[in-house]
């Protein structure tokens, strides 16, 4: 009996199998295209070494003397016309050099397409020791300056520029993740009393206590749907009314995230439990911005992929640029 799984892992097979259809499709058509090109070059050299080679080396000069056919000598052949196609083969045949360069040229672009693309991240999750996201500018290599600069039509968009603003919304994001970390986290304790202990371990906090590891977690759950599993146990009432219970537990992902008098777990669920299930309802300014900066730096990684996928699979009009001219030396 089938699953919703098999269903789902069905879907994706089929995903994977037409992603890789399309994709030889589109190379076999690209080689097709630049394949078709050096073929024609190749047919009109041999056409024009044809026409040289069934030119005539010389004929014979007739001429009527006292109404007599006197052969005076043979013409010399035909040297203009032979110079000129000489002059056409040896133009076709350094365009057919130009040709094989720049076809290799591309396939060396295609491959520093590919690695920009590999260079793109998408904003990652909170983690406890955050760091610098590390997106290398497109002056770090010069074969990305000269794809950026030389084969991206700025009909397509000004990549380079595209490129310069996606490091910039990158480096606001983790700018923006440390202070919504710290602007929460007080909006999250303030005027409960409760202690921070760092990863519930300590045995010196009292009562009133939250484990502020715990606050990635629930971040991750916020901003990047990651996840999240709240619980609160009840408390045996007899143990209220024996006054046996001072404080309870309030669980994350099944650790202990506040330890607390239950008015104080309440307090502190009221104020972030909604944040999982409303969109873009902030409480804290720091949060909005990096609620937009995350949009928006993904949106940018959308459309710089989108052009350099462009390039390598349905690009086939390879220009000259300094690179190939390098190349010839």
């Amino acid at each position: 009996m089938s699953t919703s799984s098999d269903f789902t892992e069905i879907g994706i097979i089929l995903i994977l199998a037409v992603s890789v259809y399309i994709f030889f499709s589109l190379r076999k058509f690209i080689f097709f295209q630049i394949e078709h090109s050096m073929n024609e070059i190749d047919n009109k050299i041999a056409h024009f070494m044809e026409e040289i080679s069934n030119l005539p080396v010389g004929e014979k000069n007739v001429q009527k003397i006292n109404g007599e056919n006197v052969t005076s000598g043979l013409v010399d052949e035909d040297d203009g016309t032979r110079l000129e196609i000489q002059n056409l083969v040896m133009d076709l045949a350094i365009k057919k050099k130009e040709e094989e360069l720049k076809n290799r040229h591309y396939s060396i672009l295609r491959k520093a397409a590919k690695d920009m693309i590999d260079s793109l991240v998408y904003i990652p999750p909170f983690r406890k020791m955050e760091e610098n996201i590390p997106v290398p500018p497109i002056d770090s290599n010069q074969t990305w300056i000269d794809l950026v600069k030389n084969h991206i039509p700025s009909q397509k968009t000004d990549l380079a520029d595209e490129w310069r603003k996606y490091i910039s919304i990158v480096n606001r994001c983790s700018e923006l993740k440390i202070n919504v970390l710290r602007e929460f986290e007080n909006y999250l304790v303030r005027g409960t009393g409760l202690v921070r202990s760092e990863n519930g371990t300590d045995s010196d906090k009292g009562d009133s206590f939250y484990v502020s590891e715990m606050l990635y977690s629930l971040l991750n759950g916020i901003y990047f749907n990651m996840q999240i599993s709240i619980e609160s146990p009840e408390t045996p009432p007899e143990s209220r009314k024996n006054k046996r219970v001072k404080a309870e537990d309030l669980f994350l992902n099944g650790k202990v995230f506040v330890h607390a008098p239950v008015n104080i777990i309440n307090l502190v669920k009221e104020r972030f439990q909604y944040l999982l299930v409303e969109d873009h309802v902030m409480p804290v300014e720091s949060m909005k911005q990096l609620l937009n900066a995350i949009d928006s730096a993904n949106e940018m990684v959308g459309g710089i992929k989108e052009v350099l996928n462009w390039f390598i699979f349905e690009n086939t009009d390879m220009l000259t640029c300094n690179m190939i001219e390098e190349m010839k030396q």
